[in-house]
């Protein structure tokens, strides 16, 4: 192989790997929520409209999902309340879309996120029992109330008294 080659491979390998191994763009660093854009949703339908109307909320849905989504590429969040909401989100979002394990993975999230030891312990109480109350049968049989209240009861009565006493009495 020529010289010439030979630097032009070696020129190649060592863009390509510097490319391989660049760090990702910056995201621009955020302290606040209120350091965030501001996003709205107008609409002409009433909200007791919207609730009925399943294209509407699935519209509305997909778009909310985009916006934290793409709040979450664009920038370096350093405030862990705001977190915790945009994971918040994401997991009803997840939750309501049947991605069940999504909304799992989200729950972790905002457990990891949480400083406090009750509040850490009761994340995901409620999906969870939606989650078993949807296996069980169609929203408002009497199979579908039971399961959400059987799951619900179980997952409380394991916590430890001691640590969750407050947040469930408050």
């Amino acid at each position: 192989m020529k010289l010439r080659h030979r630097f032009g491979l070696a020129m190649i390998c060592v863009l390509a790997i510097s490319v391989m191994f660049q760090p990702a763009l910056a995201k621009e660093k955020i302290e606040s929520i209120t350091d965030l854009p501001v996003r709205t949703y107008p609409t002409d339908v009433a909200p007791s409209e919207m609730l009925q109307d399943e294209a509407l909320m699935d519209a509305l849905r997909t778009t909310v999902r985009s916006d934290v989504e793409a709040i979450l590429d664009k920038y370096e969040i350093d405030d862990d309340a705001t977190m915790k909401r945009f994971y918040g989100v994401l997991s009803s979002i997840a939750l309501f879309e049947g991605r069940n394990e999504d909304a799992r993975d989200y729950w972790e999230m905002v457990r990891e996120l949480e400083d406090k030891e009750s509040a850490k312990l009761m994340i995901g109480l409620n999906g969870a029992s939606l989650i078993a109350a949807r296996d069980a049968g169609e929203p408002g049989s009497d199979s579908y109330n039971d399961a959400y209240a059987r799951t619900y009861m179980s997952l409380v009565e394991a916590l430890p008294w001691d640590v969750v006493q407050d947040a469930v009495q408050g």
